[in-house]
């Protein structure tokens, strides 16, 4: 009787795609794993979900208000990077490792500074939660002063959150720190 080599090829290639999966799976979770969005310093289903609301406020809030980043930046150059689509996108070296301030001011509708507002300071590394840190603002000299460390050198996305009243407005900035 000739024996029949198929069932056991079949088998073997089965085990070995499903070994295949569930290694990949592994390899996945243990070394690259997800990174939570914190966009709008609020989960990514919050966002999702208030999106309209956020994107409204927004709008309200930068109708009324005229507010922006003041810093000194470390050093004169900065430093062009490719992202994802090959465009070369320029970063300011605004900030060094180590300890670091960022001024936000906000004017109102007259032009008069606005210093009744709640404002905080979210600091985060573009690839990593890792690095992330908040800070509350005092407010000094017309503006709302922030003071964070930065740990380690590459890009990072500040998120500033100001709120007056019922109207919050948010501002970002990405900056490359060495």
């Amino acid at each position: 009787m000739k024996k029949h080599w198929a069932p056991f090829a079949i088998w073997a290639a089965f085990i070995f795609i499903v070994s295949a999966l569930l290694s990949m799976i592994a390899i996945s979770f243990n070394f690259n794993p997800a990174q939570p969005e914190n966009r709008f310093m609020s989960g990514y289903h919050d966002v999702d979900k208030n999106f309209n609301k956020i994107a409204q406020s927004q709008a309200e809030f930068f109708a009324r208000y005229n507010a922006g980043f003041k810093y000194e930046p470390k050093s004169a150059a900065s430093i062009g990077v490719e992202d994802m689509r090959g465009q070369l996108v320029i970063y300011d070296h605004a900030f060094e490792v180590g300890a670091n301030s960022l001024d936000v001011w906000l004017r109102g509708p007259d032009g008069a500074v606005v210093d009744n507002a709640a404002a905080s300071l979210f600091v985060s590394r573009v690839d990593t939660n890792e690095f992330d840190q908040t800070s509350q603002g005092l407010f000094e000299n017309g503006a709302y002063r922030f003071a964070f460390e930065i740990k380690a050198p590459g890009r990072y996305k500040i998120t500033a959150l100001i709120e007056t009243g019922d109207q919050k407005g948010f501002l970002e900035k990405v900056v490359y720190a060495k």
